[in-house]
């Protein structure tokens, strides 16, 4: 895990680190695509309650915008520390290490093709979308964590959307011992209140349809697809980027640790 520090952007150390890892648990771990660049490498967990067809997993994926390294090392350390604990959970998890290979080894927002993935969920004319929709179609989430940095960032913040109650509050509460809440009031044109996503909170699925068609061009982010087509609870963590990684690294940790601390 230290070479992180050094080599942030290290995509074959972490491919090599979650295949160790999933060796060690009798985790599954596979490239469900192509070889490099348009690899897409998912880790199972299958839980102790697998058989039962109305159980509900986890789900996590990290650095679908490539230049944001700390995620995928974060998503790495949460399982790492918490490897049995994950391993003798109820329904499991469906984790994505790292969502754009190109991106992530050559510290690039967007992928191989110039495209920025994660406004091309829904998009069957991309080779890894039909792939990753195949495969998280196969299970029923409880929550969903979509993993990010943002340059502009002072502190930690959450976009949340949710069926169920509100977390926002007691997570980012829980990652102030390694970064404080972000408490600027707009973040990327949306209104938030102490480091929380409150614009869309009530809003009904055609609204946020609506909402991706006028001010995303129709290109619907993971969370709001895991939420309109999974029916998943989704919640999307922010850290600043220009923080130390140690920080930023330790943070996504404990945002998971206490995220799915119900799911174990």
């Amino acid at each position: 895990m230290g070479l992180f520090r050094s080599h942030p952007h290290s995509f074959d150390h972490l491919i090599a680190s979650w295949r160790t890892l999933a060796e060690i648990h009798d985790w599954t771990f596979d490239n469900l695509a192509g070889l490099h660049e348009e690899a897409l490498f998912r880790v199972l967990i299958p839980g102790i309650d697998q058989a039962n067809p109305e159980r509900t997993c986890g789900y996590a994926s990290a650095s679908i915008h490539g230049d944001e390294c700390a995620p995928a090392w974060g998503l790495l350390r949460w399982a790492e520390k918490n490897a049995t604990a994950l391993s003798e959970s109820s329904g499991g998890y469906c984790l994505f290490p790292c969502l754009n290979p190109h991106g992530f080894q050559n510290n690039e927002r967007r992928d191989e093709t110039g495209r920025d993935r994660n406004r091309a969920f829904g998009d069957n004319e991309t080779y890894w979308f039909p792939i990753w929709e195949n495969e998280v179609t196969r299970y029923q989430f409880s929550t969903t964590a979509c993993l990010h940095e943002d340059f502009d960032a002072q502190g930690c913040y959450v976009y949340e959307l949710t069926r169920s109650d509100q977390r926002g509050d007691e997570l980012l509460a829980a990652v102030s011992a390694a970064i404080p809440r972000d408490l600027r009031t707009i973040i990327d044109e949306s209104v938030f209140l102490d480091g929380q996503m409150v614009e869309h909170r009530g809003a009904t699925d055609d609204e946020l349809r609506e909402q991706v068609n006028e001010r995303l061009d129709a290109g619907y982010p993971e969370a709001i697809w895991l939420y309109l087509e999974h029916q998943a609870d989704s919640i999307t963590f922010e850290t600043p980027s220009e923080w130390d990684i140690e920080k930023r690294v330790e943070a996504h940790r404990l945002f998971l640790e206490h995220l799915f601390s119900s799911n174990d």
